[in-house]
């Protein structure tokens, strides 16, 4: 209301000296001194974080609700398993459903151990899939063969406005799926991805990478990376990092196909009916 500029950036350690003193005096007056040469010209002297719209905010927070509930529906499972192990009983699959928990061999007293557990999973199961069907509802964008409706719809959910990326470089980087490299003069040595993107991104792309292993033979990437992704006699390290490396040119390719910089035709991907 003042006419003041906001920016939000991201952590980080203001002692670039190592003097190991961290006062708010100090903080502040490092980031001030960030903020003059970011006023300056400067663009590299913050990082700026991209505030998302309300519209946005909500859309994102429902997808993620769904995750965390998720999570919650597994530990939940897991903790069953793990109380039915202390007795020597295993519980495999959804024991908690009402297709299993009837048919399961166990005495009736450990049935009412597990039975708070029981109802607990089954309640979070159905809002799981309450949530599930309510966002590949809202999935109107043709998708390509193997990309459902609910990863598609967690995909445009973290990316929230893919114009605002303006290229392919700042799109990987978002994605945390570049190798991290440490190299001087003529030396280049490039270790694992630096995660340093988006994880719910990232572990979605990954997913959908398996299955356009299967589900796109045409696909460009899949050409060039398929034939060895299936090899029985490649390693299993070797295996992860072809599909991390085309789930990140699938990410490039659908901020390009978001962005009508190109077409599915061009790319070699079916889309789905």
């Amino acid at each position: 209301a003042l006419g003041v500029t906001n920016h939000v950036i991201r952590p980080r350690n203001w002692d670039d000296e190592h003097k190991r003193v961290k006062t708010d005096r100090t903080d502040a007056l490092a980031m001030l001194t960030a903020l003059d040469r970011f006023v300056a010209g400067n663009k590299h002297a913050l990082a700026l974080v991209r505030v998302p719209t309300e519209a946005q905010e909500r859309s994102r927070t429902e997808s993620r609700l769904r995750q965390s509930l998720r999570k919650d529906l597994k530990r939940i499972a897991q903790r069953g398993r793990g109380l039915a192990l202390q007795y020597g009983y295993r519980l495999k699959g959804c024991w908690y459903g009402p297709r299993l928990w009837p048919k399961l061999e166990i005495p009736g007293w450990l049935a009412t151990l597990l039975t708070p557990l029981q109802t607990a999973a089954l309640a979070l199961n159905k809002l799981v899939k309450e949530q599930t069907a309510q966002i590949e509802t809202q999935s109107t964008q043709p998708r390509p063969k193997g990309l459902g409706k609910l990863t598609e719809q967690l995909i445009n959910r973290e990316l929230c406005d893919p114009k605002r990326f303006q290229d392919r470089r700042q799109v990987s980087s978002y994605l945390g799926l570049c190798p991290d490299k440490h190299s001087s003069g003529t030396r280049q040595q490039r270790g694992s991805i630096t995660k340093t993107g988006n994880p719910r991104l990232r572990w979605a792309l990954i997913e959908a990478a398996w299955r356009l292993v299967r589900f796109q033979p045409d696909y460009r990437l899949c050409q060039k990376w398929r034939e060895h992704i299936l090899n029985p006699k490649l390693g299993a390290g070797r295996r992860k990092q072809l599909i991390v490396a085309l789930a990140r040119g699938f990410g490039v390719d659908w901020w390009r196909l978001c962005t009508g910089q190109t077409t599915a035709e061009k790319l070699g991907l079916k889309m789905a009916d």
